[in-house]
């Protein structure tokens, strides 16, 4: 017989948060084998704006690196803060965005019911500057109104209510029509942003997910449009939902109940209507002698030693955080890092172009002392943090591949590091909700052969965006 998920869960998530306090201290070592532990945490840098709508704090895990002839790791961390705004008159930045909504059949009954009820209340929400498209879509794509600035909202709101489910689900044609119609009034004043909602695989028109990301990432890029995708139910591919988000610089949502369409459209509808930055990009620059390794939070762009990130729009209260792992080899006396956020200030009406920059140093240690003294305690916890979330997305798509095992696997090394650096998992709210996150996902694989297809869906949708929730700072 078959033991409930949930228990096991729960079990596991009490019995291995208790496990952790117990855990070892993480300790480094240097290249002679000798034990490296904190002396003080340093500090990231801050630099704030006199406008103080964003915060931006950067820093190294290490200010301090000790020779080793076979190179070194190490970790660069960039935080963009928006404070708490709420947008009046004239600091209201103008919305211009496509409401892309799937009418194919599996969408039948309660589903389109509830989409169509959101898609009427940002309609609701709306003003006279804001201009909206309504694109609805099943095998075949029909523009339900075109992009024109918001008028008679009731007869929007009819136009809605007539959407009636259809055939197939050509996601990729409601997607580029989407695209259409906000260039179509595109303002480089206005937030201009493509709404994609789908409850089904891609089986019509563009089936390509890599083709899908590209066309969000040109978008984006090249036409400074965004996009934020809505995946309902369980029978859409949550991978590629994800990835249009991401290479598309907009948000990805698991709506995983008909009733939840309406409250989840109002959250990033709350975003959109309070932007505090606008054109956001944040370029950072490292010296000869480092290596970029990866980039963990964004999709980026390399040119030569620049890392270019584009993160668009920053909603009040907002946190954009992205780390860098690099190579050091060499002996260099010192090395800079250089990071720069643009971007307008959309907090006044004028929508002013800033800009916020830091400088890190990283340096050769004098001794071990030296070095120990440079470690940074708040960037080595964002370092785990995003090590261990990328741990656990290695172990999802295992399950995805069908290798258990190997899941298992790594769902197990991921809760010994975690529990290997229980100094920082003590003193990190973010650490330990991951913590939970993985020894709950660990349990519900334990037995992923006896789930059903809908009970496995559930658990890679669910898991796969509480994850994305944690390195998104949601």
């Amino acid at each position: 017989m078959k033991k409930p998920t949930t228990i096991f869960a729960l079990l596991a998530i009490v019995l291995t948060t208790a496990l952790f306090s117990l855990a070892c201290r993480n300790e480094q070592r240097n290249p002679d084998g000798q034990s490296i532990t904190p002396i003080h945490n340093v500090s990231m840098k801050t630099q704030d704006s006199e406008f103080a709508s964003i915060t931006f704090k950067t820093g190294l895990d290490n200010t301090k690196y000790l020779y080793n002839e076979a190179g070194n790791v190490g970790y660069y961390y960039v935080e963009a803060k928006a404070r708490e705004f709420a947008a009046k008159g004239e600091t209201r930045t103008p919305l211009n965005i496509s409401l892309v909504i799937d009418r194919s059949g599996s969408m039948q009954g309660d589903k389109l019911k509830h989409a169509k009820l959101a898609a009427q209340y940002v309609i609701d929400q709306l003003s006279a500057e804001d201009y909206v498209s309504i694109v609805q879509y099943d095998d075949a794509v029909e523009v339900v109104s075109t992009s024109n600035r918001v008028g008679d909202k009731q007869l929007l709101k009819r136009k809605i209510d007539a959407i009636q489910d259809g055939g197939s689900t050509n996601l990729g044609g409601g997607m580029l029509e989407g695209y259409k119609q906000v260039k179509s009034t595109y303002r480089s004043g206005s937030i201009n942003r493509v709404l994609l909602l789908s409850d089904g695989l891609v089986n019509v028109g563009i089936t390509s997910n890599e083709e899908l990301q590209r066309i969000a990432k040109t978008q984006n890029l090249e036409h400074g449009i965004t996009i934020s995708t809505f995946g309902l139910g369980l029978d859409y591919n949550e991978n590629l939902m994800t990835n249009i988000a991401e290479y598309g610089s907009g948000n990805y949502y698991f709506i995983r109940t008909p009733e939840e369409v309406s409250s989840i459209f109002q959250k990033e509808l709350h975003g959109l209507l309070n932007v505090v930055a606008q054109n956001a990009t944040l370029t950072i620059d490292l010296p000869e002698g480092l290596k970029l390794a990866k980039v963990f939070g964004y999709t980026y762009v390399q040119s030569g030693n620049r890392i270019t990130i584009s993160f668009r729009d920053i909603f009040s209260g907002e946190t954009k955080a992205v780390l860098l792992r690099f190579a050091q080899s060499g002996r260099a006396p010192r090395y800079d890092i250089a990071a720069a956020l643009t971007f307008n200030d959309a907090t006044t009406s004028e929508k002013p172009g800033r800009k916020l920059e830091a400088i890190d140093a990283l340096s050769l240690a004098t001794s071990v002392e030296d070095f120990s003294a440079a470690i940074s305690a708040t960037v080595k916890s964002q370092v785990v943090l995003f090590e261990s979330n990328e741990k656990l997305e290695e172990a999802m798509r295992e399950v995805d591949a069908g290798n258990y095992e190997v899941a298992r696997q790594r769902t197990a090394e991921n809760a010994a590091y975690l529990n290997s650096n229980a100094v920082y998992v003590e003193s990190s709210k973010e650490l330990q909700v991951q913590m939970q996150t993985n020894a709950g996902y660990q349990t519900q694989i334990s037995e992923v052969e006896t789930m059903g297809e809908s009970e496995r869906k559930l658990m890679q949708k669910s898991s796969k965006v509480a994850n994305y929730d944690t390195r998104k700072k949601r």
